[in-house]
């Protein structure tokens, strides 16, 4: 994958500018999902993992947007705000405690919607 350039055209550079241009150039891969029926869709590809990230957060953290840059098109990546129209069912669908929560849905072809398996990421 050819990788774009992105030019800084701001004389001065301080810390807070630049990482404003790097937040704005960074891609975002992520889907955000605000409905259950959302998230099956977004489960119902076969043959590739998907990441969820279940947060309180109003935007998408930068560090998750690097990774779906970084393994895009090798795991699909998600977001679910707690503020989403169907956040509480989500989460419970999913078997979410607290938040944040990364979960991975291992999902492979013959496999039904959730039958992949959920693996939590616990911080280790």
């Amino acid at each position: 994958m050819a990788s774009e350039q992105f030019r800084y055209n701001d004389r001065e550079v301080t810390a807070e500018k630049l990482k404003k241009w790097l937040l704005s150039n960074l891609p975002n891969y992520v889907t955000s999902l605000k409905t259950v029926a959302e998230a099956k869709e977004f489960a119902s590809e076969k043959a590739i993992h998907k990441v969820f990230l279940f947060t309180d957060k109003k935007k998408t953290p930068p560090i998750f947007q690097a990774l779906a840059t970084e393994w895009n098109n090798k795991l699909r990546f998600a977001v679910v705000n707690e503020e989403a129209a169907q956040a509480l069912q989500m989460q419970e669908m999913m078997e979410i405690e607290k938040l944040p929560t990364i979960c991975i849905l291992e999902n492979y072809i013959g496999a039904g919607d959730w039958e992949g398996g959920i693996k939590y990421y616990d911080g280790e």
